[in-house]
C-alpha cells in the first residue's frame, strides 16, 4: 500500500515539475518573441520605405502571384513564405509592401524564440542561460542583417532550430511536417538539414559497427 502511494506521489510530482518547466519555456519564449519583435519593428517605424533588396522582390512576387503560380519552376524556388504572403494578400487585399513589412518583425521574433527553445531543449542550457543567449543572439549584426530582407532564410533557420529538438523522434508527425516545410523555405537551409541528417546517420552507423566489433 505504501509503495503504491509513493508511486502515485512520485507521478504527481513529476507531472507538476513538467508542467512548471513547460510554463517557464512558454513564458520565456513569449517574452523573447516580444523583445525581438520590438527590436525589429524600430527600423520599420523610422522609415516608410522598404528595407532591403529582397523586400522589393517579395512584394513583386506577391503582386504578380498569378504569373508566379503558373511558372513550372515555382515549387523548385522554395516558395513557402511567398505562398503564405499571397494567401494573406488575397484575403485582406493589403499592399504587398505592408505584408512584407508586417512579416519582418514576426519572423525575427520566431527566429529568436526558436533559438531559445533549441538552446534549452537540444543543448540543455539552463532556462536563464538560454534566455540570455537568445537576447545576445537577437542583437548580433549577422542576425539583424538576415532579418532585414532575407525572410525565406529566416523562416527556414527558425524551422531548422525547431527540428533539432525532434531528432530523437524522427518518425513523429512534427518532425516529418517541419522537414517538409524546411524543404520549401530555402535551398541553403534545406542543404544544411540534409547534411545534419546524413551526419547523424553516419554517426549512428559508426556506433553500431563499433559496438558489434566489441
Amino acid at each position: 500500500m505504501k509503495n503504491w502511494l509513493c508511486k502515485i506521489k512520485a507521478e504527481t510530482l513529476g507531472k507538476k515539475i513538467r508542467l512548471i518547466r513547460t510554463s517557464v519555456i512558454l513564458r520565456n519564449s513569449l517574452l523573447i518573441f516580444i523583445f525581438a519583435f520590438v527590436i525589429r519593428s524600430i527600423p520599420n517605424l523610422l522609415t516608410p520605405y522598404p528595407i532591403g533588396y529582397d523586400t522589393i522582390d517579395y512584394s513583386a512576387q506577391i503582386l504578380n502571384w498569378e504569373q508566379g503560380l503558373n511558372n513550372p519552376d515555382f515549387l523548385v524556388q522554395t516558395p513557402l513564405f511567398i505562398l503564405v504572403a499571397i494567401f494573406i494578400h488575397r484575403i485582406t487585399n493589403l499592399d504587398p509592401f505592408v505584408i512584407v513589412r508586417f512579416f519582418q518583425p514576426i519572423l525575427f521574433g520566431f527566429l529568436i524564440s526558436s533559438f531559445y527553445y533549441a538552446s534549452n531543449q537540444v543543448f540543455n542550457w539552463a532556462s536563464g542561460w538560454a534566455f540570455l543567449g537568445a537576447i545576445i543572439f537577437s542583437l548580433q549584426t549577422v542576425t539583424l542583417r538576415i532579418s532585414w530582407d532575407l525572410l525565406r532564410n529566416e523562416l527556414g533557420l527558425s524551422l531548422l532550430l525547431l527540428i533539432l529538438s525532434q531528432f530523437k523522434r524522427p518518425k513523429s508527425p512534427t518532425f516529418i511536417i517541419l522537414t517538409i516545410f524546411v524543404g520549401f523555405t530555402h535551398q541553403i537551409v534545406s542543404f544544411i538539414l540534409l547534411a545534419i541528417i546524413i551526419g547523424l546517420l553516419f554517426v549512428r552507423l559508426w556506433n553500431n559497427q563499433y559496438h558489434q566489433a566489441k
